[in-house]
């Protein structure tokens, strides 16, 4: 019996993307990457600043818009100081408005997580707080570095194309 051998032609070779392509998948990738972190802010600061609220629909739609304005200001602001930084301006009030977002968004998370923490025969309670602070930084802070790097590949984006 004569063995056939069966050949097929490879593949050819997946065409690398075009750098432009590139920028605008990772500019993609860092607005999701934004949204899903912000959605999860957005729940734990709602849930702390809502206490502070009345019991009025109106109360409780301007406790989430607060919470909203907070979590997206810190998305455009961190854009807007790299842009601005770049540009050799002054930004002294988005600059302090930052640093205020930052830490209003860590004190609204922190004040969640540490109030929901898993009861001390679960887990230790100075283990639970401790990751209640790591992940209250984090994510306000994730949120304001995603401005920076979808900012910053817009620029590289402009760079690469000159």
């Amino acid at each position: 019996m004569a063995t056939s051998t069966i050949s097929t032609a490879r593949p050819a070779a997946a065409a690398a993307p075009a750098p432009a392509d590139m920028f605008r998948t990772h500019a993609r990738r860092f607005q999701y990457l934004s949204y899903a972190a912000i959605g999860v802010s957005f729940v734990h600061q709602a849930a702390s600043l809502l206490l502070f609220s009345g019991s009025d629909w109106y109360d409780w739609l301007a406790g989430m818009g607060m919470t909203a304005i907070v979590d997206f200001s810190l998305w455009m602001l961190g854009e807007y100081l790299y842009e601005a930084r770049r540009a050799g301006r002054r930004v002294v009030w988005p600059t302090i408005t930052f640093v205020m977002a930052t830490l209003v968004s860590i004190g609204l998370n922190y004040t969640y997580l540490y109030t929901h923490r898993p009861p001390a025969d679960r887990l230790n309670e100075n283990l639970s707080t401790v990751i209640a602070a790591v992940f209250a930084v984090f994510v306000p802070l994730l949120i304001g570095v995603c401005g920076l790097v979808r900012a910053e590949l817009a620029r590289w984006q402009t760079e690469s194309a000159a």
